[in-house]
Formats: structure tokens, C-alpha cells, sequence
């Protein structure tokens, strides 16, 4: 059988129970006069705002999906995409149970936001995915679509599709969907808490942070007699005990966030166990429900009393056939705790442990849906009998080191859950720090629940482990100073206090091509705006740098420029690989770029390379002096110490979006080589135009905690629209004016959940996204 007819019957297995209206509808879908069905193939599609969508993770989550498949320059799907763009809106916004997406053939991503801004006004966070640039084509060709625009609605319960057209209304009624009045963002509560100091201090401190919802919110802290004991949203000076917290949003029919939890004081004793006192020479499990095997499977970890840390005894756990030991540790979600041990590999054995998110007894699926319920691993451990030892992350090698064999060594987990971080010492000495979440699309916003601990004598690779473990503690904790989040200030998502990437970072959906002349001088403060690359390439830890300096003049005529080195006093000599790319640039006829370059040094005269191409391929760029595909390499050498114009003849790609890079490689122990005044324009008109919209909008402050001034230029009276996006892409602000010159617009954004936001400025001719924060 299939993989995919194996999913098929999966998702049936998973969905059939799941609401006996919809054994109803299945019913009646057979006398609806639509076309037969047929199992619907999977696609995975990029939208032209970044976000990936998968059929199959949304069918594995029970929701229905309707898809359009469009053409924007097809007419009956322009008539069309009004009725779609209301049937989003009608079922939820895609928040609730049914999907839409509209899915292009033969358009790149300007087209479909044209498309997006002529024909579904009012609509936002409707998906729409480019032919060209976001797998539309292909998503086309899998179904056979032979003509447009083509609507069809996906059964999640048996994985078939029906061609509806706009008939997928009775469809979804009769599976007995109800439509919303109103799209309300779902609510995310992010609940931090930080532990007293002792048991006697009142100083451990709780916030609640607010995401999506409909403001104002109100929050209700509770004492554990029951007692109210603040409204506000942070609590300053609590002292340890339990807790409850409720926060409620404003919306028509309002979400609500419960949650029951505890506070502790640094270290506060959660668990302890030493074995002493067990009958030696049997089973742990059979002496307490502390420490337990895992779905039923047998269990030979026994107390031993051949080697122990402290005391007599000490738990062995051997291939006798097989030890499957289970500790749970409460599914904690919420502040930081230190899980330790003692562990003691013979020379004939080894060990092998993981820390789990989320542990379930379920049967894991192998294909396809990543069940909710499965267990879920958030680190393994391995260690042999030489003492070579690792932890896997992510189902990956994170980090190798050496332990100890034949002698007891104190291995501690410090897992800070309020920032997202886990660190593991050996004897005390710091191992590995890594983010503490698991990744999955299947997953909201990933997994960080703490569940618990299981000690096997079996690896998932079948390799036979023994080992012993002693002197068990599970204790309350001070919070890490790292935080874990996304660290590329490019994403929609960057987090500004992060300093650990988790891999979370989501692209930014402003970064279209935008037109000529462009023009950098690195005069800002900010050193690269957003829809810049700046790419470590050869992970050494230095890049493209701002060079700013009021008392040496870097730049061309200023103080300021870009700067990248093969040679760091006080460092050393790098070997670099610094790719500095521009926002994409759509061009025009007799277009050209001129830059200026100079080296430091005159005895150090840097190499680099120019290129220009219209997808970003790692293997591509590695490619040296040659044109291939889309992709043109210029290798240059720095000409002196004096600020050199250099120009590029760029007519080739005269109607085409590229990117162009600046990459400094293949330079081992120079010295600094600064580039500067970046102009790309055409050669007919070489001035550059009055500001507009593009040259000119800017957010002050940015980041905010409650208001903003966009302000911006208009050449000339026109209509104008100023959106606020939230992630999903939903109007959270609007206001429309016909003005012209100078403008300042005030916002008062207090109603606004924390987070990240896009500001559109468009008017009939220009535009232009700049992301905003609010903290």
C-alpha cells in the first residue's frame, strides 16, 4: 500500500469519530450535483506574505479546505474573488474550522498583491500563493486543473475533493459549519514567571503578555485560598505558592485564558529520591507509582546495590530483556527548574536517557499527520562504555563531549521554560545551551511543556545500554539570562530580547520587489532596513559591519559605510564569507549600478565578488566568474585605498526582479575592504526622482508601547491609504486621506496586542511596508 493511501486511511481513522453531523454530510454530498470525488494529492505552497501551507497538515487537524485555483489575469476569477474573499471571511478568517486558499498559475508575487488589492478589498489574511515564485504551478499540475478558476472543498475526514465552485456555502453547512459573524484572532496568553528567592521573601514576579484577541482584556489573579489579588496584568513581589490566572478579551463571543500554577522559591524541593528506601534486588517499579514503565511495556530496572553514589542503594538499568523507567515531572509549562542525577557507566555498558515535551501511549502514525497526542522528545542522551558521549536536539547531533566511565558523575538539566532555554552540565562544568521547543506546523507556535524523564536500556537505534542512576532531585530554579526566540531582525517575528535562535523565524512579507533608482549611503543609524541580507556564510561570527565613526571619515565623503574584514587586530586572520545582499530590485531598461570601494591597507587589497541573480541558491552562489541560469558572478579585487566608483551594467535583466549581492570571499588575511553610496538606476534618467511614499515613510518611535507617527511625502494630491497588518495579515488599523507634500499621522495603538505588526503607506501609484513593534 501507498504512503499516501496509508495517510488517507489515517486521516479517516482520526477524523470518522470526530462529529456525527459529519457522517450526515458524507450522506449527503452522494445526491449533490457536483463532480466525483478522488483522493486529493498533497501540496505544500509558499504564500506571497512568506507563510508555508501544507493540504495535509490542515486536513490532519479535521478542517476542511477550499481551494481556489486562479489565474489573476483571468477574468471569471476576478468576478469571482469577491465571493471567495467572503466565504474567508464568513468561515472565520481561517481561524476556525475551514481553510481557504487561492492558489495562482502563471502570475509572480506582484501580480497576485495587484490582484489581492483590485479584486478583494477588504480581505486580509486570505493566503494567496504565486504560480511562479510559491509552488502554484505545480499545485495546479498535481490536481489537473485544466482551466480557471477551478474551486473545490476538501473532506478531512476521508481526504476527497469536490469541484464546488462557489457552492462549497451548502457544502460546509451541511457538515454542519457555522458561519461567524465576525474574524476574531485567536488569543495567546504567555504566561512568565519568575521564583521567589526563599521561601520567606515575597519577590518572585508574574506577567501575563497578550497575543491576537480583541482588546481591551481584563485579568483576574487568584491567590490559592481563591482570594482575588490583582486585575492588573504583571504581579510585583509574590511570594511562593499556587495560583490562578484568568484573562479575558473583548470580543462578541470572548475568549478566555485559565490557567493553575505554581510558585516556587529557588530551590524548592519538587522531587527527591535517593532509593534508600526500596528492597534491593527487585523492581522499581513495583515499590512506587513514582517512578513507572512507560505504556505497559516490561520493566527491568531494578535496585541494585553493586555500586551506589550515596547510601546502599542505587537503581541498574540493563537489557534484562529491556528497563523502560518513567519519572514524570508534572507536565510543567511555566518557570525554571533543575532536574540532576548521579550516573555511573561501566566499561561494558552504556546509557542512554531523553526529556520529553509530551508523552502519550497512543500508536505514533508513521506517515503524514504528527498526531497532537504522540509522545514527543526534547533531548536525548547517549554516552558509550569509552566515554564518548552526545545529545541529539531536534533529531539531531547538538553537541559532542566525553564523561566519565567507571565512576559515579553529576549530570543536571537546567530547563528555564520562561525563556525557552536548556542548558546541561557534566560534574558542574557547562555542556550545551539550546531552545527548548519542539518545531512543528502541526503544533501551534511548537511545544515547550516539560513532561518528563525516561531512563531506557534500549536506544531508538536498538543499541543495548546499562547503566546506574542515583541520588534522583528535581528542584525550583533562577531563570537563564538567555532568551530564546527569533534573532533575525528581518523576520516578522524578531524578537527583541532574544539572544538564542530557536529557529522560528518567519519571513518578511514586505519584501517585494521594489523599483529604481535605489539608492544607500549608510548614512542612518540602523545600518541595513529591512529586506537586507547580511549572511555570515562561513559561520566564523563576523559580517558586513556598519562603520561609524565621527572622528575617521570611512565612508565616501562621510563618516559612514559598510565594512567587512579578512583581518581582526586583537583576533586574528579570517577566511571570510560575507554576503551582503540588497532587497530585491525589479529593473529596468539601460539600467546600471555604481558603487564606491577602497581597502585600508594598501599591502592588504581584498577580493570580492558582484552578483546578481533572481533566486537565492546556495550552491549556485559557490559557483566562481560564470553566467548560469539567472546568475551572473563578477570577482573583483579591491583597487586601493582610495574610494574607487565601480559600475555595473545591468540592461541583461531589463524587466526582471533580481537580488544584488556584495560577497567578500576567498580572501584570507587581508585586511578591511568599505564599500558605500550603492546606486541602482537607469542609465536614461540618471536623477533621482522627488521623494514619494518609497523614499520617504518612516515610524517613529519604532519600537512603541502605545503610539506611533507614520509620516511620509506626496509629490503631488492623491488618495492614500495607511494599513496596520497583524501577522496573520488581518486589518488591525486603517485610515485614508487625500492630501499632498508633508505628512504626519498619529496612531494611538494602545488596543493592540504586543507583537509585531506590518504599516502599509500605499496610494494608486506607490507604496511600501515597514514592520513596527509594540512592547
Amino acid at each position: 500500500m501507498s504512503s499516501l493511501k496509508v495517510l488517507h486511511l489515517q486521516i479517516i481513522q482520526k477524523n470518522i469519530m470526530k462529529n456525527l453531523s459529519q457522517l450526515i454530510f458524507a450522506l449527503f454530498l452522494f445526491c449533490l450535483p457536483i463532480k466525483a470525488q478522488d483522493f486529493a494529492p498533497n501540496f505544500v505552497v509558499t504564500d506571497i506574505h512568506g507563510q508555508t501551507h501544507e493540504l495535509y497538515e490542515y486536513l490532519c487537524q479535521g478542517k476542511y479546505v477550499v481551494v481556489d485555483f486562479m489565474g489573476t489575469w483571468c477574468g471569471p476569477c476576478q468576478g469571482v474573488a469577491p465571493e471567495v474573499g467572503q466565504g474567508f471571511k464568513d468561515f472565520g478568517c481561517n481561524y476556525k474550522d475551514v481553510i481557504f486558499i487561492s492558489i495562482d498559475t502563471g502570475s509572480d508575487t506582484q501580480a497576485c498583491f495587484d490582484f489581492e488589492e483590485e479584486y478583494m478589498p477588504g480581505v486580509h489574511g486570505l493566503p494567496m500563493v504565486s504560480g511562479y515564485d510559491g509552488g502554484g504551478d505545480e499545485a495546479h499540475s498535481a490536481f489537473g486543473i485544466s482551466g480557471v478558476p477551478t474551486i473545490i472543498t476538501v473532506n478531512p475526514n476521508d481526504t476527497t475533493y469536490t469541484e464546488t465552485h462557489t457552492g462549497f456555502y451548502g457544502v460546509l453547512a451541511a457538515a454542519g459549519i457555522e458561519q461567524q459573524v465576525v474574524c476574531t484572532t485567536p488569543m495567546i496568553v504567555d504566561l512568565n514567571v519568575s521564583p521567589a528567592s526563599s521561601s520567606n521573601i515575597a519577590n518572585a514576579n508574574l506577567e501575563a503578555s497578550v497575543f491576537g484577541g480583541v482588546g481591551p482584556f481584563s485579568f483576574s489573579w487568584l491567590d490559592g485560598a481563591g482570594n482575588s489579588i490583582s486585575q492588573e496584568s504583571f504581579i510585583e513581589g509574590a511570594s511562593y505558592g499556587d495560583y490562578q490566572v484568568v484573562v479575558t478579551d473583548s470580543s462578541e463571543d470572548p475568549q478566555q485564558f485559565n490557567s493553575n500554577f505554581h510558585v516556587g522559591y529557588v530551590g524548592e524541593v519538587q522531587f527527591a529520591d535517593d532509593f534508600e528506601s526500596y528492597e534491593p534486588f527487585a523492581e522499581l517499579s513495583s515499590q512506587t507509582q513514582e517512578w513507572q514503565t512507560l505504556c505497559e511495556q516490561q520493566n527491568f530496572a531494578q535496585v541494585s546495590q553493586s555500586v551506589s553514589q550515596s547510601g546502599d542503594n542505587s537503581i541498574f538499568v540493563f537489557n534484562g530483556p529491556s528497563s523502560n523507567l518513567y519519572k514524570s515531572l508534572g507536565d510543567q509549562k511555566w518557570g525554571a527548574h533543575e532536574m540532576s542525577f548521579q550516573m555511573y557507566v561501566p566499561n561494558n555498558g552504556g546509557s542512554y536517557y531523553r526529556i520529553m515535551h509530551q508523552v502519550s501511549c497512543d500508536q505514533e502514525e508513521q506517515v503524514g499527520c504528527t498526531s497532537n497526542d504522540a509522545s514527543i522528545i526534547a533531548m536525548e542522551f547517549y554516552a558509550e562504555n569509552n566515554g564518548s558521549a552526545y545529545i541529539n536536539v531536534g533529531e539531531e547531533v547538538a553537541k559532542m563531549f566525553e564523561v566519565p566511565v567507571d565512576e559515579w558523575f553529576n549530570v543536571s538539566h537546567l530547563i528555564d521554560l520562561t525563556n525557552g532555554i536548556a542548558t546541561l552540565f557534566i560534574n558542574s562544568e557547562k555542556i550545551h545551551m539550546w531552545p527548548f521547543v519542539y518545531q512543528s506546523r502541526s503544533i501551534e507556535n511548537g511545544l515547550m511543556d516539560l513532561a518528563g524523564v525516561e531512563f531506557k536500556s534500549m536506544t531508538l537505534e536498538e543499541q543495548v545500554r546499562q547503566f546506574y542512576i542515583d541520588d534522583f532531585n528535581f528542584v525550583c530554579a533562577e531563570n537563564q539570562n538567555e532568551i530564546a526566540g527569533c534573532t533575525d531582525n528581518d523576520a516578522l517575528n524578531y524578537d527583541l530580547n532574544a539572544t538564542l535562535d530557536d529557529g522560528t523565524c518567519e519571513d518578511n512579507s514586505s519584501c517585494i520587489p521594489i523599483g529604481i533608482p535605489f539608492l544607500e549611503n549608510f548614512e542612518e543609524d540602523e545600518f541595513l532596513s529591512t529586506c537586507w541580507d547580511n549572511a555570515d556564510r562561513d559561520s566564523d561570527g563576523f559580517l558586513w559591519t556598519h562603520m561609524n565613526s565621527d572622528i575617521d571619515p570611512v565612508g565616501y565623503n562621510s563618516y559612514r559605510a559598510a565594512g567587512s574584514s579578512s583581518y581582526i587586530d586583537n583576533e586574528g586572520t579570517l577566511n571570510p564569507d560575507n554576503l551582503l545582499r540588497l532587497p530585491k530590485l525589479h529593473l529596468e531598461e539601460n539600467t546600471q549600478m555604481s558603487y564606491y570601494v577602497r581597502a585600508k591597507d594598501s599591502q592588504y587589497l581584498d577580493n570580492y565578488s558582484i552578483l546578481i541573480y533572481e533566486q537565492h541558491i546556495d550552491s549556485v552562489i559557490n559557483l566562481g566568474t560564470t553566467v548560469l541560469d539567472t546568475i551572473l558572478v563578477i570577482n573583483k579585487i579591491v583597487p586601493s585605498t582610495s574610494y574607487t566608483q565601480e559600475i555595473i551594467d545591468l540592461s541583461a535583466y531589463a524587466g526582471k526582479d533580481v537580488y544584488i549581492a556584495f560577497r567578500h570571499h576567498n580572501d584570507e588575511n587581508n585586511y578591511w575592504m568599505y564599500i558605500d553610496d550603492i546606486y541602482v538606476h537607469s542609465s536614461m534618467s540618471v536623477s533621482i526622482q522627488a521623494p514619494g511614499i518609497k523614499n520617504s515613510m518612516a515610524l517613529h518611535p519604532n519600537p512603541t508601547s502605545s503610539d506611533c507617527y507614520v509620516t511620509f511625502d506626496l509629490a503631488q494630491k492623491q488618495d492614500v491609504t495607511i494599513d496596520f497588518l497583524d501577522l496573520k495579515g488581518q486589518l488591525v488599523a486603517q485610515r485614508k486621506l487625500y492630501s499632498v507634500g508633508s505628512q504626519i499621522e498619529y496612531f494611538d495603538l494602545s488596543n493592540l496586542s504586543l507583537g509585531l505588526y506590518l504599516v502599509k503607506v500605499s496610494s494608486q501609484n506607490d507604496r511600501l511596508y515597514k514592520r513596527l513593534v509594540i512592547r
